[in-house]
């Protein structure tokens, strides 16, 4: 007794006070019950809908995402560097007049062209007002968790999380198979804006403003001394966001919106271990890590050892998907989608690569070596769109595409972790 005892005082007791291993559990926690429930309502989701639905609604999520990356400029992922509570606040509004300024353009382009938009892409024209403010929302979202997790106050962030997925894939399921309707982009925007209600109230119940810090000099000075996430930050993650997007766009234009559907459903059930676990990991590392900018041993150790233990985690999942992932897809989600399960196995190392290199490309940011990845991004938009292009030109083949494009991805990441192993080493 006495022995199992100190063991505990040895290695578990720590975990409890550890603020790393704690605020990572509770990302964890937020992240698991919102895949948990992704898992739940995906068979009956995928049952109700077709692949041409499901291709329309992975497009709108696409370009949604694209234009939250766009619209910010990326001054929301400064705030967690920001020196003092005030500094963040600002970096905050900052953002918030820059997503208001692009979404009003983006809604006259769209006005203008909203059918040649539509016919290039395979969607309906309707759809694409609702990204443009699925693209708003959602900025407005990651502001307000940047700002929550600059407090600590992880468990909220994880919290929402759960109830932002649970609405979203119950309005989806219970608005088709009750009602009849096809809402799967307009629940997520309606769920997506109910959830901004309570990430509003949590912060500004412990945080106070002074208007007086907003004018316009004081912004204006925010702004330059954080000038390197819209200079070279800002164009790498929106490089980056077009380069993850880019396969399923690119099926959509040359291919057909059912194939998108097929594919999006694959690297929906791919990105579950890397939303769950490595991008939980990634936010905790980036806030964690740059407390250390100033100690580049103790980086490099806590870069090491979070790096190693994602790829250990994500071993097993490798080895599931790609011996038995057609025969997991057609057993769970029906013999219809058996297809997303071969999609599954050709993108399989792509999605182990993102999963190892979270702390890779956070840690761009911590360094100041911003336009560094953005020479990295543009290599592998390119390196990308080229290796989708061939598959297609050379081989007019869908599967030939993805394992070019899958090719091309792993020797651009491995090249990522290589270039931070040796920055933090020296």
């Amino acid at each position: 007794m006495k022995r199992i005892n100190n063991i505990f005082q040895k290695y578990i007791s720590p975990l409890k006070t550890n603020k790393f291993i704690k605020n990572t559990f509770s990302l964890f926690s937020g992240s698991f019950v919102s895949q948990l429930i992704f898992l739940v309502f995906t068979p009956l989701i995928t049952r109700i809908f077709s692949p041409s639905e499901m291709g329309e609604y992975a497009v709108f999520l696409s370009l949604s995402t694209i234009i939250t990356i766009f619209s910010t400029l990326r001054f929301e992922d400064a705030i967690l560097l920001a020196k003092s509570k005030r500094d963040s606040q600002s970096l905050a509004i900052i953002s918030l007049i820059s997503s208001i300024f692009v979404i009003i353009l983006l809604f006259v382009v769209i006005f203008f062209l909203e059918d040649k938009i539509s016919q290039i892409l395979n969607i309906n024209s309707e759809i694409l007002f609702l990204i443009c403010i699925s693209g708003f929302t959602l900025s407005l979202r990651e502001t307000l968790i940047n700002l929550l997790m600059k407090n600590n106050d992880f468990s909220k962030v994880a919290i929402n999380k759960a109830q932002n997925a649970l609405g979203i894939n119950s309005l989806q399921y219970f608005s088709k198979s009750i009602l009849g309707f096809s809402m799967l982009s307009f629940s997520k925007v309606i769920i997506d804006i109910i959830s901004l209600i309570p990430l509003f109230f949590t912060y500004f119940s412990k945080s106070s403003i002074q208007l007086k810090d907003f004018l316009y000099f004081k912004l204006k000075k925010i702004a330059k001394i954080y000038r390197n996430f819209p200079l070279y930050n800002f164009p790498s993650a929106l490089i980056n966001i077009i380069s993850q997007n880019l396969p399923l766009l690119f099926i959509s234009t040359f291919y057909s919106i059912e194939l998108a559907g097929f594919f999006s459903l694959a690297t929906r059930v791919l990105r579950l271990p890397v939303e769950l676990i490595s991008n939980s990991v990634r936010k905790v590392y980036y806030n964690e890590a740059s407390n250390l900018q100033e100690n580049k041993l103790e980086m490099f150790s806590l870069y090491k050892k979070v790096t190693g233990i994602l790829f250990i985690i994500f071993i097993p999942i490798f080895l599931i998907i790609f011996f038995a992932g057609e025969e997991i897809f057609s057993i769970i989600l029906g013999n219809e989608w058996s297809k997303s399960g071969q999609i599954s196995r050709l993108l399989i190392l792509w999605f182990l690569m993102l999963f190892i290199n979270a702390p890779s490309i956070v840690s761009f940011n911590i360094l100041g070596k911003q336009k560094v990845l953005f020479y990295f991004e543009i290599i592998s938009l390119l390196t990308r769109f080229l290796a989708l292009y061939s598959g297609y030109y050379f081989y007019n083949s869908f599967e030939y595409s993805l394992l070019l494009f899958t090719g091309g991805s792993v020797i651009i990441n491995l090249l990522i972790i290589i270039y931070i192993y040796n920055q933090l080493r020296r």
